[in-house]
C-alpha cells in the first residue's frame, strides 16, 4: 500500500519481472562479486578446482589441467595477490597428484548433517589444508589452514571472504583419499 495523500491509500502491485530483478540485485549485493579469471591464479588453459579471496587482498587458488585423472594432468596450489603468486606447490607439475590427499567426512546428528572436504599437501615442515565445511546443505566456511606438520598446531587460518568458485570434489579419485581420524 502506498499513501498518496491525506488519508488516501492506493494498492500497487509491481510486475513480476521487476520483482525478480530487484531480488537478483539484492542477492548480488549480499554475495558480492564472484572471483573473475583475473582474481584467481589459474591460467585460461586450466580448470579452477577452488579459488577465493582472503584477507589482505590475497587469493587461494587450486588449479588443474583441463584433462585430469589419477595418471594424467596436473594439480597446483597457488597463493598470493592477483598477478603475483607468492607460493606455488608443487613447482613442477609432473605427477603432482601424488603430492595431495583428499578427505571427505560426513557426520549426521539427528536430522542435521555436516560435512567437511579437505585437500591437503605438505611443503617442508608445514601442511596446507584447503577446506570446505557444509552444515545442513549450506556452506559454513571455506579457506586454508596452515599447520605445523609435527604436531598439527594451526599456524594461520585464512577463511574465504566470499564463497569459493570451483569444486574440491573434482579431486576425488584423482589424488590419494584418506579417512578422518576418529577421536
Amino acid at each position: 500500500r502506498i499513501r498518496v495523500g491525506h488519508g488516501l491509500e492506493k494498492e500497487m502491485m509491481l510486475p513480476k519481472p521487476i520483482i525478480f530483478a530487484l531480488a537478483l540485485v539484492g542477492l548480488l549485493i549480499v554475495l558480492g562479486p564472484a572471483p573473475t579469471r583475473a582474481a584467481v591464479h589459474c591460467r585460461k588453459a586450466e580448470q579452477v578446482i577452488f579459488a577465493c579471496p582472503v584477507k589482505r587482498g590475497k587469493v587461494i587458488s587450486r588449479c588443474a589441467s583441463k584433462k585430469l585423472s589419477a595418471k594424467a594432468g596436473y594439480i597446483q596450489y597457488r597463493f598470493g595477490k592477483p598477478g603475483k603468486v607468492e607460493l606455488e606447490f608443487p613447482k613442477h607439475s609432473k605427477a603432482s597428484q601424488k603430492a595431495f590427499s583428499y578427505l571427505y567426512d560426513v557426520s549426521a546428528a539427528h536430522i542435521r548433517e555436516a560435512s567437511r572436504t579437505e585437500v591437503s599437501f605438505t611443503n617442508k615442515d608445514v601442511t596446507y589444508v584447503i577446506y570446505q565445511d557444509v552444515f545442513d546443505a549450506t556452506i559454513d566456511e571455506q579457506g586454508v589452514a596452515v599447520k605445523r606438520t609435527k604436531d598439527g598446531k594451526v599456524l594461520v587460518k585464512l577463511a574465504c571472504k566470499v564463497p569459493a568458485v570451483g569444486d574440491l570434489h573434482l579431486l576425488k579419485g584423482v589424488v590419494k583419499q584418506v579417512t578422518a581420524k576418529k577421536p
